[in-house]
This record gives C-alpha cells, sequence and structure tokens, in this order.
C-alpha cells in the first residue's frame, strides 16, 4: 500500500470524525428544531458554539417564536443575546403582545428589552 493511499484514507478517517463529533454535538438540537419547523443549519450551530451563544436556549427560543406566527433568525437572535439581551422575555413579550392585538416587532421587543436593562438610552 502506497503512502498516498495511505494519507487519503487518514483524511476520509479525520472528516468521518470531525463529522461525527459535530453530529453528536448538535444532532439532537437540529433535529428538534427540524421538526418543530424552525429548521437551522449545522453551520448556525457551529457558529453560535464558537461565539459562546447558548445553542440549545437560542434554538428554543427560535422554536417558540416560528410556532407562534413569528420569523425570527437565529442571527437576530444571537445579535440581541450579545447586545446583553433576554430572548426569551422578548419572546415572551411578542407573544402576549400578539394575544392582545398589539403589533410588536422584534426589533421594537428588543429595544425595550434593551431600554428596561439600561442598555439602550431612550429615544425622544
Amino acid at each position: 500500500m502506497g503512502i498516498g493511499v495511505i494519507v487519503i484514507y487518514a483524511v476520509l478517517g479525520l472528516v468521518v470524525l470531525v463529522a461525527g463529533i459535530i453530529q453528536l454535538n448538535f444532532g439532537a438540537t437540529w433535529l428538534r428544531a427540524y421538526f418543530s419547523g424552525a429548521k437551522v443549519t449545522f453551520m448556525e450551530l457551529i457558529a453560535l458554539q464558537l461565539r459562546q451563544i447558548p445553542v440549545r436556549r437560542i434554538v428554543d427560543v427560535r422554536i417558540t417564536l416560528i410556532k407562534t406566527g413569528f420569523n425570527v433568525s437565529v442571527d437576530d437572535l444571537s445579535t440581541h443575546y450579545l447586545a446583553g439581551g433576554d430572548v426569551e422575555m422578548v419572546a415572551e413579550g411578542m407573544i402576549k403582545a400578539k394575544e392582545k392585538n398589539i403589533d410588536l416587532s422584534f426589533d421594537q421587543a428588543c429595544a425595550l428589552d434593551l431600554q428596561d436593562k439600561g442598555l439602550l438610552e431612550e429615544e425622544d
């Protein structure tokens, strides 16, 4: 067996190992999102992990928002989390506003959350 064949097998083995680790880390979360209709990609999940954002929290909030009729992206949720916001509180506020027929967008809910925490100055 030549050195080239060994190198090819080693590279393939490494790829399979990395794919397996990713599947073990994110497989259950990805499946929950997929079957809930709030699809996320493995790349989004890996990006969340690399930015040290709680993957499960973001995906759970996305599932909740999608099921209640709001289409909010993983990037929007992670941006609000990194700004110091509480994504669960934003989702809860949006759902309550919808129940009371109040038009509240995700950006407005985020702004209110950050204002409440003192992280965003009020506009005149």
